[in-house]
């Protein structure tokens, strides 16, 4: 009933591609994709891949994503090659990571630097942004340091 549902509303919202973060959500939206005959890009992250009893549990349905999906993101090198042995096309893998190229900055020695106060990310929930922002007032207020975030 769901995967009708969801294939209808793909289809009158005249969507192009579905991106689906984690292995889980592309397994189980690919039926509904098919139906729709819209492709399908599952972004996997970790978990998804190398927690056994997830893996187990939705091995079927990652297989039929597999065969459907028109590409699959691994964010590490032993990611896609843990795909690959469960059954993933090596050609639909792309490998992107989920971080900084760290050789594209330089090195900087700070040891003489004063203190400072970085954050980097989305104040979200799910990212703890109450124990964040409470960190950060309490920088602000009483260290007195230069605040960077991005």
């Amino acid at each position: 009933m769901r995967t009708r549902a969801l294939a209808k509303y793909l289809t009158q919202q005249k969507i192009d591609v579905v991106f689906a973060e984690y292995g889980m959500v592309g397994a189980l939206v690919t039926e509904a994709c098919q139906l729709a005959g819209v492709p399908l890009v599952i972004h996997y992250h970790g978990a998804d891949v190398h927690h056994r009893a997830t893996v187990d549990l939705y091995h079927s349905l990652y297989l039929k994503a597999f065969n459907y999906a028109s590409g699959l993101i691994a964010v590490s090198g032993d990611m896609a090659k843990e795909l690959i042995r469960m059954g993933a096309p090596a050609e639909k893998i792309v490998t992107a990571s989920c971080g900084v190229d760290t050789l594209a900055f330089p090195v900087l020695d700070i040891s003489k630097s004063g203190r400072a106060f970085l954050a980097i990310g989305r104040f979200v929930t799910k990212n703890h942004q109450p124990q964040s922002s409470k960190h950060l007032n309490w920088c602000l207020m009483h260290i007195r340091m230069p605040l960077w975030l991005w």
